[in-house]
């Protein structure tokens, strides 16, 4: 009993200790540090605003098509654009095709003989979802859009 009450008073002592030092009694939280601009001009937007919805799409290339490179990125207004084409494969080559919508649009990808490989209808997704759509040397793609929103589009494909 003894040994708790000697433990009991060496911790009040080192907290009356530490009081008259002037050791912080609550914690205080750092607020972030906001950039500024000499000369009394404005940061600069994009700092602020972050990435665009084109960026974070492209981001999402690890989990969407992971061994796969990026080929092309687009925003495209479907108001004066309804197609995308890619040009002819130089080898067999597999592709997946992210994409993100302001409304819901269909796409539909063809091969060179304007047969229907691939789809996706709705605002956010992708084609080849269960694995990337391939095509043989010397065959194109394309990329017919139904809607009237603007549309983000990427384009991975191996090798």
């Amino acid at each position: 009993m003894t040994e708790k009450r000697g433990a009991q008073r060496r911790a009040l002592a080192l907290c009356a200790v530490a009081a008259a030092c002037g050791a912080p009694t609550s914690v205080k939280h750092v607020q972030p540090v906001k950039p500024t601009v000499q000369g009394g001009g404005a940061a600069d937007a994009s700092i602020e605003a972050g990435p665009s919805k084109l960026e974070l799409l492209a981001l999402k290339q690890p989990s969407l098509a992971p061994g796969l490179r990026e080929v092309s990125r687009s925003e495209i207004d479907l108001a004066h654009t309804q197609q995308m084409a890619l040009p002819a494969f130089d080898v067999d080559t597999c592709v997946r095709i992210a994409l993100d919508a302001d409304a819901q649009t269909a796409v539909v990808l063809e091969d060179s003989h304007a047969m229907t490989i691939g789809s996706f209808d709705g605002v956010t997704g992708a084609i080849g979802n269960a694995g990337p759509v391939c095509f043989r040397k010397g065959d194109t793609a394309t990329m017919r859009f139904t809607g009237q929103s603007h549309i983000r589009v990427v384009v991975w494909e191996s090798p």
